[in-house]
């Protein structure tokens, strides 16, 4: 199978690339379940890949932003995985 290595973010859409959050150590003394997982943070940290032609607003690459994190998707291709978020689910820029 191919190995893409570019996308082009239709109907609104940006690619976007995850910034990896900073795990905190445990420390604790507190057993827990073996099934327990942590909660997710509700918002994730994401770099401006590209935009949809279509966006309203002028996206700049590189920039940012701060999206809801359910809304991401996940596009798995062969070995490639890209991000994607609708525009409406940013939040904001962060400088």
């Amino acid at each position: 199978m191919k190995n893409y290595r570019l996308f082009y973010p239709q109907n609104r859409h940006l690619w976007v690339e995850r910034v990896p959050e900073e795990k905190e150590e445990n420390t604790s003394a507190v057993l827990l379940p073996e099934d327990y997982k942590p909660k997710q943070n509700e918002f994730s940290l994401v770099i401006v890949k590209d935009s949809a032609p279509d966006c309203q607003h002028r996206w700049v690459r590189k920039d940012a932003i701060i999206v809801e994190d359910r809304m991401l998707r996940e596009i798995k291709i062969g070995n490639a995985c890209f991000y994607t978020v609708q525009e409406n689910y940013i939040l904001g820029v962060v400088k």
